[in-house]
């Protein structure tokens, strides 16, 4: 009788675990644990509660009302306002699409509060070469 192929996925993923490399992963892993030591440090007023006012931001929460109180009340997305421009649509607007495949991977960047999870992110995507070089160009 064979074994069930859990019990063969388990003891492949123990090889897998076995044959990684750990001289090679822990200063990279000490590097990614390092860009988010530095984007919190430089966005230190950010963990404080501190906001930046910025008219921007004001501007769009004032346009995105009329999307947050329609999806509010019927629980349905709208992908088109009234109240500006004489219409728009709303994919600048927050709306949100059943079939976004990129939410997930921008989720694995949120766990650092925004922006810090930007300045954390640019800094991973310059490890790409050589870890070193990519801790002192980011």
């Amino acid at each position: 009788m064979k074994p069930p192929k859990i019990w063969a996925n388990i003891l492949s993923m123990k090889k897998w675990i076995e044959a990684i490399k750990w001289k090679t992963v822990l200063p990279q892993l000490g590097v990614v644990v390092a860009f988010g030591l530095f984007s919190l440090l430089f966005y230190y007023p950010l963990l404080q509660g501190k906001v930046l006012m910025q008219s921007d931001i004001q501007q769009y929460e004032g346009m995105a009302r009329q999307l947050k109180d329609f999806r509010q009340q019927t629980g349905r997305e709208t992908y088109w306002i009234d109240n500006a421009f004489g219409g728009m649509p709303t994919y600048q607007l927050g709306a949100q699409y059943p079939l976004d495949f990129l939410a997930p991977f921008y989720q694995l960047t949120r766990f650092l509060p925004r922006p810090a999870h930007l300045l954390f992110f640019t800094c991973c995507v310059v490890t790409c070469c050589c870890w070193f070089y990519g801790y002192l160009g980011g």
